[in-house]
């Protein structure tokens, strides 16, 4: 399972832009009601929409733009290409890569893996 996120900050330090990808192992996929093709939020059986909502209220609450949940044939899923998130979402690829923060991936995962095990 692998769960990444990207967003980019403006100079005053707030969201400016906003995309995630959130993936599972094809059993929980099956599980959970995913199929091959990647999903976005509202797709999601309501234990996971229940899941992804709690974990976003307490760190960006309402700067979800755009999720897509995926299924992997392997333990991890693609990287985020910024081409592909570009032509789906419209976002860009920040000029200063030091305005790209991505955290909580370790812990997030800990976390959704347990749940998802259970």
């Amino acid at each position: 399972m692998c769960y990444s996120e990207y967003y980019a900050l403006n100079r005053s330090n707030t969201v400016r832009q906003y995309y995630d990808r959130f993936c599972v192992h094809v059993k929980h996929c099956i599980h959970r009601g995913i199929d091959a093709n990647c999903q976005d939020y509202h797709a999601l059986d309501k234990t996971m929409q229940r899941l992804f909502a709690r974990h976003h209220a307490k760190t960006f609450p309402k700067n979800i733009l755009h999720s897509v949940f995926c299924c992997c044939t392997e333990s991890l899923c693609n990287s985020i290409d910024y081409k592909e998130v570009k032509e789906k979402f419209g976002l860009e690829k920040p000029v200063n890569l030091s305005l790209i923060k991505c955290e909580y991936l370790l812990s997030i995962s800990s976390i959704l893996l347990f749940l998802l095990l259970r």
